[in-house]
């Protein structure tokens, strides 16, 4: 149980860097064009408040839809991938023979 939670730990982790990282992204390219933060959120239809947390990486539940059009409005494209990473959850026959192996 103890790898799971350190592998969602991770994760979570992972989420947070990619959230700062993406927001920094967006916030120089809006700059970079002297794009206004109310014109992006007029543009992609949230608030200000919403759009500079998104910039600064404080939005608790951030959208693809939102990133993306976030990104079209100040000249960038979204472009997304997972990777395998191993350890994922396994089905009953593989942790019955795990658990046949051990023994």
């Amino acid at each position: 149980m103890a790898n799971r939670t350190s592998k969602q730990a991770e994760a979570t982790s992972r989420a947070r860097r990619l959230k700062a990282e993406l927001g920094a992204e967006l916030r120089e390219a809006r700059l970079g064009r002297g794009i206004r933060l109310v014109d992006v959120a007029r543009s992609v239809g949230l608030s200000a408040s919403h759009i500079s947390r998104l910039e600064r990486g404080l939005t608790p539940d951030l959208s693809v839809l939102h990133l993306a059009r976030h990104g079209a409005v100040v000249g960038l494209r979204l472009h997304a991938r997972f990777y395998p990473a191993g350890g994922g959850l396994r089905d009953a026959a593989q942790l019955d023979l795990l658990r046949h192996l051990r023994a």
